[in-house]
């Protein structure tokens, strides 16, 4: 039942323009007509990075602010994904993206945006798609046929308003963490090639240039060494107990890792389970905290990528663990100089006769070793950075966790709000 003052209508009932975008074809130039194409919302906002172009502007095209890009041809998983257009520069209108323009006499356009973003407004573009192979499809009426319930269009501005306050500071988080992640990439760069010194200050090789000598990975320190990784390490991988056999699997407590969960800097839980019958009667062993990981087999990125055991965990046979020497390799900072040599270990698997990493091919590759207190000076200048990375993300996670229940909260009328987002009052509403 609607909140007081609601009513229940359909998208049909609110929407004044629905069609699909111009097939003008699209040229591999930048020209001053951009179009969008279905990657342009990708990620729910119009990215202006993967626009097509046109070579000539095509009249009746043009993407007016308020309007809504939806993805009504795609795989079933992104079916249903919109992006509002807010009018900073011209936009045309592409093919494969159906535009929704709302009457804005009923409707704030952003009101309805936040709707069909919802969970309900995906819900609906998954149930009532049309699958085919790889892809699914939406027609008109099916994306017309959405029920929804709008406040007084007062009430309906004030939400989009505290949303895309919320939204604002998403962004802002964001834009925090990759100037983070630039930072310790460049700090990156300086730690791992010319190293801390006693006092703490990195070494200057055109000042003291006697600091550093030459080595078969370019100039280093003259007091690192170079040598395979498989004299500093134990390296090894897991295995796959037999998935016909229940007793290597029901009542499972111990964590089995896949490539898939190496990602990010630490793994502190996994998807599956086996028992401690597996460990006694399969190859698998139970590698401690400490142990770093890196995925050997995958798609796209996931190839090459490396994560730090922070529980005792099992493998599978796609997931090299390395075992550090204690005193000799430290391994949160192998864990840092994988990441900075990931595209080394990329061309590592391409480079043989397979196209994925082995624990021996792991093994025979040579890396840079400071000695062990160096290493962990370089690692105490990285914590700092890591900690304010962790920090940011977790204000991240919570503005996500916030906007997710703010929505539904405030998109059924459970919660009703009263004055601008920076004066807020919130009235709970009739369940």
């Amino acid at each position: 039942m609607p909140a007081d003052g609601w009513q229940s209508v359909r998208l049909a009932d609110v929407v004044s323009k629905i069609r699909n975008g111009t097939t003008a074809r699209q040229v591999s130039r930048s020209t001053p007509h951009p179009v969008s194409r279905i990657e342009t919302i990708a990620e729910g906002t119009i990215d202006w990075d993967r626009v097509g172009y046109l070579s000539t502007a095509v009249p009746g095209y043009e993407l007016r602010g308020g309007d809504v890009l939806y993805s009504h041809i795609n795989s079933l998983k992104h079916m249903g994904k919109v992006a509002l257009f807010d009018g900073s520069r011209p936009l045309f209108h592409g093919m494969n993206l159906m535009l929704l323009r709302f009457d804005r006499a009923q409707v704030d356009p952003r009101y309805c945006f936040r709707v069909l973003q919802s969970e309900k407004g995906r819900a609906h573009a998954r149930r009532e798609a049309k699958s085919a192979i790889n892809q699914a499809s939406l027609g008109q009426s099916q994306i017309l046929s959405l029920s929804l319930t709008l406040p007084p269009l007062p009430e309906q501005r004030r939400i989009a308003e505290i949303l895309d306050t919320l939204d604002a500071a998403i962004r802002k988080t964001e834009q925090v963490i990759a100037k983070l992640q630039q930072m310790k990439q460049g700090l990156l760069h300086d730690l791992l090639t010319r190293g801390i010194d006693e006092r703490g200050e990195l070494r200057d090789p055109e000042r003291h240039p006697e600091q550093f000598k030459d080595s078969p990975l370019g100039r280093i320190p003259s007091g690192w060494e170079i040598a395979p990784l498989r004299e500093v390490a134990a390296i090894s991988s897991g295995t796959t107990p037999s998935r016909s056999a229940p007793r290597y699997w029901q009542g499972g407590i111990i964590p089995w890792v896949k490539t898939a969960e190496v990602r990010g800097n630490r793994i502190e839980d996994s998807e599956e389970r086996v028992t401690e019958v597996a460990l006694l009667e399969t190859g698998l062993r139970l590698y401690p905290p400490g142990t770093v990981l890196v995925a050997m087999y995958g798609q796209g990125a996931t190839r090459g990528r490396a994560a730090l055991l922070g529980i005792p965990a099992t493998t599978n046979q796609a997931c090299a663990a390395i075992e550090c020497e204690p005193g000799r390799l430290l391994p949160t900072f192998l864990l840092e100089l994988l990441g900075w040599s990931y595209e080394r270990l990329r061309g590592a698997g391409h480079g043989s006769n397979q196209t994925n990493l082995s624990a021996a091919l792991l093994g025979d590759l040579s890396f840079f070793w400071p000695p062990a207190v160096e290493q962990r000076r370089i690692d105490d200048v990285l914590g700092g950075v890591r900690a304010r990375l962790k920090a940011e993300r977790e204000g991240l996670e919570g503005h996500a966790k916030l906007k997710l229940g703010l929505m539904d909260d405030l998109l059924t009328g459970r919660v009703r709000v009263l004055g601008r987002p920076e004066g807020m009052e919130v009235k709970r509403g009739k369940d």
